[in-house]
Formats: structure tokens, C-alpha cells, sequence
């Protein structure tokens, strides 16, 4: 019996010792240090790095306001979706021994390097694979590790890969015009082309004021419909920054006249200011064979007098594409 309890003893501590080992060790299979990619108290994060190549991203908090490269405000909705992929990658198993060394050299020469920091100290440093190392599955490894793994969302499809971006403008905010309707002081709808049919929106003196183009108050006109205007100016998004416009396109589309520009000024001293260009149609003749000159479904804009162009769809901004007769 004292013979079979000495065994007994004796495994018990050698398997302590095994499973010390493997939690412990920062080479090991198992190792916490190799496999803890998800961040637990993901709201103690205030600063995110992502890095391709030349091209590095900063999502930084500051003064309670998430930025992109500390100068454009990050979208909302998209870096909500992203801290909880941060928070719940999980391992779905160790890579083979067949691909290990391969996805290793692949991962760290060319995957994305990921730095999460909290309060200017480094908290999480890894690579994860890009689309290019595979377009199926997600590896990542520490950063100073040799063990890759298969990562996953648990009980998701998501493909974590594509949420590693290291381009400011997939993170940028993308809103236009974000008004509440007893926010708004002034509102100016302008036609270059067909300036009779611009107007001006005043609510300063706490009463619905409209004008022409030639700055002639009208009278006659439907207050409900301006009221209803008002409500129109909430959440409006942009489709996507045209980076891939030319310069001599750039060019040309500036030495004419916007189609409509829009001037929006709250109470509380923020204005917005957005000039719609026709976009040149990609084909010569529409769906039915005719012949076409521009998009009919998108235009570019520029934004507060930016140099930067966005992409915008017809469908989102028609509701503020009024014409003073419409107020009437």
C-alpha cells in the first residue's frame, strides 16, 4: 500500500509539472503567451496600431474621441465591430507540423504586425496572415513566437483576416451630414444651373424662414414640409472616398460648376459644407443601349472645401435634393 501510494504521489506531481510546463513555457504548444490573442477588458484599450508593409493605421482615444492618425475621426460602427472581433479571437487549432515553418517565414514577412496598447504600453504584439497568405483561414502568432495557429470567432464565419486593414480610409468616419432637426439655424440648397430653383432655410428667430436664390423672402409656402426637410439632414453617409480618380480628372470636373452645393449651419456653431460633380459614366450607353454621359446612380463630393473626393449614391442624398418649389 505505502508502495502504490508513492506511485500515485509521484505521477500526480509529475503531471503537475507537465501541465506547469506547458502553461508556462513561451515556446510551448499551449503556451498562454503564444495563444492569448483576445484582449479581456477591451474598454482599458486606447490605442490600436496596424501595420502593412509602409503603410501603418493609428486608432488612438483622445479626449474620449476615437481618431484615425490622430486627425480624422474613426467610423463608429466600424471600430465597435472591430473591438469585439479584438475581444473574441479564439484558437481553433495549432498549424500542422507540415505548414508550421512555412506559415512562420509567410506571417512574418508578410502578414499584418498588430500593436494594442493601454495607456502608451504595449499590452498585445502579433502577426495575422492577410488575405494573399490565405483567403480561407486566419493565422496569427506572437510576436516574438514560432507558434502559429488557426484562429476563429466562436459560433461566427467571419473571416478575421479582413478586418486588419492598414488603410486610414476604411477607418474613417463616413457621415455627411449628422443633424438634429432643433439643431439647425440655416440651411442653403444652391443650383448653379438653374439658380431659380435654389433656396435658403432660416430658423433663427424660432420661425421657419424661406428665400431664393436672389434672397427674396417667400411667403407662401408649407411649414410642415420644412419641418419634415429638417429631419432629412440625420445620418447621411458617403459611399467611400474616390481615391482612384486621376489627377487630370480631378481637374477637369473642378473647372466646372457643382451640379448642387449644400451649406448646413447648427445652433451650436458647426457647419457643413458639400459640393455634388457628376460622375462620367464607366460605359458610353446605358442598360437599354442608349447612349449615356454621366452615372446616374453616384457622384463625387467634396466635402468643407476638402481636396479629397468621396463617392456618394444618388438614393441616399435625393431626400435633400429638394427644389424651392417643393416647400410651396
Amino acid at each position: 500500500m505505502k508502495l502504490n501510494k508513492s506511485i500515485i504521489i509521484l505521477i500526480i506531481v509529475v503531471i503537475i509539472a507537465v501541465l506547469v510546463y506547458i502553461f508556462s513555457n513561451p515556446n510551448g504548444t499551449l503556451g498562454i503567451g503564444n495563444n492569448s490573442f483576445a484582449i479581456e477588458n477591451i474598454e482599458d484599450i486606447n490605442q490600436i496600431k496596424i501595420s502593412r508593409g509602409e503603410n501603418t493605421v493609428s486608432l488612438e482615444k483622445l479626449d474620449e474621441n476615437w481618431m484615425v492618425n490622430a486627425s480624422y475621426h474613426v467610423n463608429k460602427r466600424t471600430l465597435v465591430t472591430f473591438l469585439e472581433v479584438l475581444s473574441r479571437i479564439d484558437i481553433l487549432t495549432p498549424t500542422s507540423k507540415a505548414e508550421k515553418q512555412t506559415i512562420v517565414s509567410k506571417l512574418k514577412q508578410d502578414g499584418i504586425l498588430v500593436e494594442i496598447y493601454k495607456n502608451k504600453r504595449i499590452r498585445k504584439k502579433y502577426y495575422i496572415s492577410t488575405p494573399n497568405i490565405s483567403s480561407i483561414k486566419t493565422y496569427m502568432i506572437m510576436y516574438k513566437s514560432s507558434e502559429p495557429y488557426i484562429v476563429h470567432i466562436p459560433g461566427h464565419n467571419t473571416f478575421i483576416a479582413s478586418w486588419f486593414i492598414a488603410d486610414e480610409h476604411f477607418w474613417r468616419d463616413k457621415t455627411v451630414f449628422n443633424f438634429s432637426p432643433q439643431d439647425i439655424q440655416q440651411i442653403q440648397v444652391n443650383y448653379p444651373y438653374s439658380e431659380n430653383k435654389s433656396f435658403t432655410i432660416n430658423t433663427s428667430t424660432g420661425e421657419f424662414k424661406l428665400s431664393d436664390y436672389a434672397k427674396n423672402n417667400i411667403d407662401d409656402f408649407d411649414p410642415e414640409k420644412i419641418s419634415r426637410y429638417l429631419t432629412y439632414f440625420n445620418g447621411i453617409t458617403f459611399e467611400q472616398f474616390a481615391t482612384g480618380i486621376s489627377i487630370e480628372l480631378k481637374d477637369s470636373i473642378l473647372e466646372t460648376s457643382p451640379l448642387v452645393s449644400i451649406s448646413v449651419q447648427s445652433f451650436s456653431g458647426l457647419e457643413t459644407n458639400l459640393k455634388i460633380y457628376r460622375k462620367p459614366a464607366d460605359t458610353k450607353t446605358d442598360e437599354f443601349g442608349q447612349p449615356i454621359e454621366f452615372d446616374v446612380n453616384k457622384a463625387y463630393g467634396i466635402l468643407n472645401d476638402s481636396k479629397e473626393f468621396i463617392l456618394i449614391q444618388y438614393y441616399i442624398f435625393d431626400p435633400i435634393f429638394k427644389e424651392i418649389d417643393y416647400f410651396r
